[in-house]
C-alpha cells in the first residue's frame, strides 16, 4: 500500500528548466564530438594512405638523371623566370645544386656550354634557347630542358 501511495502521490520532483537545459546541452555536445571524430578518423585515414604512396617529397627529383651527361663539366649554366628569391622556388635551385653535384649551377648565366632551363612555360624556354642560339639536347617530364650552346 506504500508504494501504491508514493506513485500516485502529487509530490512528484520537478525538473527545473535548468536542469533540462544542461541535459539537453550535454547531449547535443556528445552528438558534436562523435561527429567530428568520426570525421577525424575518416580524414586521418585517407591521409595515411597518401603517405603509404608517396612517404616523402623531394623536388630536387625534378633534376635527377642529368647527373651522367655532366660528369667532369665544372659549370652550367641554369636559367629561369622563376622567382629564385621566393622560398619554395629558392629550395627547388638548392636541391637541384644537391642532384646535380659536384656540377656547380650558375644562375641565369647563358653563356656556359651546358645551360639548364626551367621556365614557367616551355615556350619561353624555346624562345630563350633560340635566341642565344642553342640546341635543345634533352627534356625531362618535368619541363626541365637541357640546352647546349652552338657558338
Amino acid at each position: 500500500m506504500t508504494l501504491k501511495y508514493a506513485m500516485n502521490s502529487p509530490q512528484r520532483p520537478k525538473l527545473s528548466f535548468a536542469f533540462i537545459l544542461r541535459t539537453f546541452l550535454t547531449a547535443s555536445l556528445a552528438v558534436i564530438t562523435l561527429i567530428n571524430c568520426f570525421q577525424l578518423y575518416k580524414e586521418t585515414m585517407s591521409i595515411r594512405k597518401i603517405k603509404r604512396v608517396m612517404p616523402f617529397s623531394f623536388p630536387g627529383l625534378r633534376f635527377s638523371g642529368l647527373e651522367a651527361v655532366f660528369e667532369g663539366v665544372e659549370r652550367i649554366g641554369f636559367y629561369t623566370d622563376k622567382d629564385v628569391t621566393a622560398g619554395e622556388y629558392a629550395a627547388i635551385f638548392a636541391q637541384a645544386q644537391l642532384v646535380l653535384a659536384p656540377t656547380i649551377l650558375d644562375l641565369n648565366n647563358l653563356q656556359h656550354t651546358f645551360i639548364l632551363f626551367d621556365c614557367t612555360r616551355e615556350e619561353m624556354a624555346m624562345a630563350k634557347i633560340k635566341e642565344i642560339g642553342a640546341i635543345p639536347l634533352k627534356r625531362n617530364q618535368y619541363g626541365i630542358i637541357l640546352a647546349r650552346r652552338t657558338k
